[in-house]
């Protein structure tokens, strides 16, 4: 029986409780999406996270992981509190089994161990896994970040490529996320190019 701090009839309580908690079931064997190794891309890093560019909420436009990255809607978010964990935030919509739209709310906590790289811990859908954030772009606009993963005995990377406003990105930028893009072998044909302006009008709040 689940302990009593995940008696509940939430979905992730019971997802955390028979995944990882109780050992109950185990994950399937991995899609190649979640079998990925790390491309640890140390040298095309920022040389330090600018917390007042990073912070605030982002909007995706592109993507690279069709499993993580391409939800019509991802609004992401950074808090840096005085010594405190950085605060992490992704809203996205999935569509649900009946055909509806749904919105799911995930929150991390972590801390730039190295310039230029993040590493945020939480749950998601019930599950913790440990995610290391690459900034690749840190303008006050425009952000690019590539990021790893584990998940039990998954492993999955993705792209972000993120404008401070719904609009598209600013253009001026494009040559060095093209740039960035290359040291990681990801070409633009490669990405999902996603409409945050239309597609996040009624994105819900969770605060």
């Amino acid at each position: 029986m689940c302990s009593e701090s995940y008696k509940s009839e939430s979905v992730d309580n019971l997802m955390y409780c028979m995944f990882q908690e109780y050992e109950c079931l185990e994950l399937p064997p991995p899609s190649p999406e979640n079998n990925a190794t790390c491309r640890e891309p140390t040298d095309a890093v920022v040389s330090g996270i600018n917390n007042a560019y990073a912070a605030g909420d982002w909007y995706m436009q592109y993507g690279f992981n069709d499993q993580y990255d391409c939800f019509d809607c991802q609004l992401l978010s950074w808090e840096f509190p005085f010594q405190q964990p950085i605060r992490y935030e992704a809203i996205y919509d999935l569509t649900a089994v009946n055909g509806t739209t749904i919105w799911n709310d995930v929150v991390m906590h972590g801390a730039e161990e190295t310039p230029g790289v993040m590493t945020l811990k939480g749950r998601d859908s019930g599950f913790e896994n440990v995610q290391r954030f690459f900034f690749l772009v840190n303008e006050i606009d425009t952000q690019m970040i590539y990021y790893c993963g584990d998940l039990m005995t998954w492993h999955f990377e993705g792209l972000l490529i993120m404008s401070k406003t719904p609009s598209e990105l600013n253009p001026m930028h494009i040559p060095l996320i093209t740039e960035k893009m290359a040291m990681l072998d990801i070409k633009w044909d490669d990405l999902c190019e996603l409409s945050p302006e239309q597609d996040c009008k009624n994105i819900p709040s969770f605060n």
